[in-house]
């Protein structure tokens, strides 16, 4: 009886073993499947970064001209400043995720807003409707404060003109 339970001991230990081992290759698969979904969505994202830079940026025929990528003008930084306005407690409060959306939403908003402004004729009915549609990334944001708001942003963004 004893070899008999010795037998039984052993079996389920090299069982152990076993499940041991394919959970440790299940792990690397998976961390290898993680680490080339991140790599692809790395570069999808930097595809859709350079798509969007080439929507904003002003064509110009001579290349030394252009300024870098990166730096922004003082017009959309006040532009930005703007749209901030009143927004920290909001911002403090959303979760990272929806931190990095609402903030690139936000740029994006003022890059378009500075185009509609360096225009002869401003449309400010499309202004409010952009400021609308970044607000709207809000989670359970109340109708009459976007109104409210959009408005608000959008007379002193025509300030600044």
């Amino acid at each position: 009886m004893l070899d008999n339970l010795k037998n039984i001991l052993e079996k389920r230990t090299n069982d152990f073993g076993k499940e041991k081992a394919d959970l440790a290759v299940e792990k690397k698969e998976g961390e290898k499947t993680l680490g080339e979904d991140f790599k692809k969505e790395q570069t999808a994202a930097g595809r859709q970064k350079k798509i969007e830079q080439k929507k904003i940026a002003p064509k110009k025929s001579d290349a030394s001209a252009q300024p870098h990528p990166l730096q922004k003008s003082l017009e959309v930084e006040k532009i930005e400043n703007i749209l901030s306005e009143g927004m920290e407690e909001i911002y403090v409060n959303l979760s990272a995720r929806r931190q990095i959306e609402f903030k690139k939403k936000g740029e994006e908003t003022a890059a378009k807003i500075f185009f509609i402004l360096k225009k002869t004729k401003v449309k400010v009915k499309k202004i409010i409707k952009l400021i609308k549609e970044w607000l709207k990334t809000i989670p359970g944001v109340n109708k009459f404060f976007l109104e409210q708001e959009a408005k608000i942003k959008t007379d002193k963004i025509m300030d600044i003109k």
